[in-house]
């Protein structure tokens, strides 16, 4: 996308040094789009169920508390089914003319809620993995946690944690460039 926003006009013959991206789309390869059609559809369908799975389970097994780690886990990687989405109908919607909106999108709400919900999802769902290996690690290792582990007020806390920094990162972003 390195030519979509220099502030001299794209010339549409000119080639891009992106091998994914054109300066008339977002996503030039008809095999890319393909796969992220199929990516978000397996990403919404798949969490999605393990997300009503884990929480049913939750519902019937008030001891496993590990079950709310592994929600915010799907909920984190639904989000980023979220920005799939949004990317691919904003490929279809500016399709052959990203050149000319290319400035405009990139300062619009959207371009900027879609980062946020990018951003925030690959940091949730990163801490939220060191939280489930961390307390996998302690199940395994120290036999008394599982039967005494955390609280479920523990775990909640953490996702609560979790969440306002996973929020706070790329909304600090957004605000610092903003004011630049």
């Amino acid at each position: 996308l390195c030519c979509l926003f220099r502030k001299a006009v794209c010339v549409s013959d000119v080639k891009s040094k992106d091998k994914f991206a054109t300066c008339s789309a977002i996503i030039s390869h008809n095999a890319l789009l393909f796969l992220a059609y199929v990516y978000a559809f397996l990403n919404v369908v798949l969490n999605s169920t393990s997300l009503f799975w884990n929480l049913k389970l939750y519902r019937t097994k008030t001891t496993n508390n590990f079950l709310l780690l592994l929600s915010s886990f799907n909920f984190a990687d639904g989000a980023l089914a979220i920005y799939m989405f949004i990317v691919i109908v904003t490929h279809h919607v500016y399709e052959g003319r990203i050149h000319y909106v290319a400035l405009q999108w990139k300062a619009s709400a959207l371009c900027r809620v879609i980062g946020i919900v990018f951003m925030a999802s690959i940091s949730v769902s990163n801490v939220t993995a060191m939280l489930v290996s961390v307390d996998r690690f302690l199940c395994f290792v120290y036999r008394k946690f599982q039967s005494h582990g955390l609280t479920k007020t523990q775990y909640i806390v953490a996702l609560i944690v979790n969440w306002c920094f996973g929020l706070l990162l790329p909304l600090m972003s957004i605000f610092t460039s903003q004011s630049n």
